[in-house]
């Protein structure tokens, strides 16, 4: 670590020092205080960064997740366009990313060129 990456972790320490010692009760930590957390782990690893702030893994993990992918974890809802489902033969469809995201379509089969693309970037997957 250089002196100036020192000094950030010094401040981070800080920061969460002063947040701890004014907090009332057990608040959560402030989204300011994750995204300080979070720019320790350009260059220090995210166990690591937990340790010199005791702060859960879980948490900064799921932070950087969802900073990655750019959207917060959980269910994402697709509105499919009207017209689906007018078909007799309907094919499901389950799609798994390397980010433990998961998707399942049932769909005519006539709709499955024009809805797999869309599927694939939601889960962003390569496109072979």
């Amino acid at each position: 670590m250089d002196p100036s990456q020192q000094q950030q972790v010094f401040e981070v320490e800080q920061a969460f020092e002063l947040w701890r010692s004014t907090r009332r009760g057990r608040q959560r930590i402030p989204e300011e205080l994750w995204d300080k957390a979070i720019s320790l782990c350009s260059f220090i690893a995210p166990t690591k960064v937990c340790k010199i702030l005791t702060i859960n893994y879980p948490g900064l993990r799921r932070r950087l997740r969802s900073q990655a992918t750019g959207h917060e974890e959980g269910p994402v809802f697709l509105s499919l366009p009207d017209g689906l489902g007018k078909s007799t033969d309907h094919v499901r469809v389950e799609l798994s990313g390397s980010t433990s995201a998961k998707m399942s379509l049932e769909l005519p089969v006539n709709e499955l060129q024009r809805v797999f693309p869309l599927a694939l970037r939601i889960l962003q997957l390569p496109l072979k």
